[in-house]
């Protein structure tokens, strides 16, 4: 979730050229839901449970295209 708040900020003070369509968790209580719901972005839950990878992958690529992204960053989880 910092890493994501550090781009809204270097996009907000105009360091990066870029603006946050969308941000996909595949867990809804992971920290940066909820810090990108208090940054006003928009946020989408895509959970793995209970559907084959395939499925998965298609959730995701239906609500990027659906935002319009062109690049995606993908944060690293951490376990502790």
């Amino acid at each position: 979730g910092r890493t994501m708040l550090n781009i809204c900020e270097r996009i907000e003070c105009g360091e990066l050229d870029a603006r946050i369509a969308c941000v996909i968790s595949s867990k809804a209580d992971a920290r940066g839901v909820e810090r990108a719901r208090s940054a006003g972005l928009n946020v989408h839950i895509v959970s793995r449970r209970d559907v084959p990878d395939c499925e998965f992958h298609d959730r995701i690529e239906t609500r990027l295209s659906d935002a319009g992204v062109e690049l995606v960053c993908m944060m690293p989880t951490s376990s502790f």
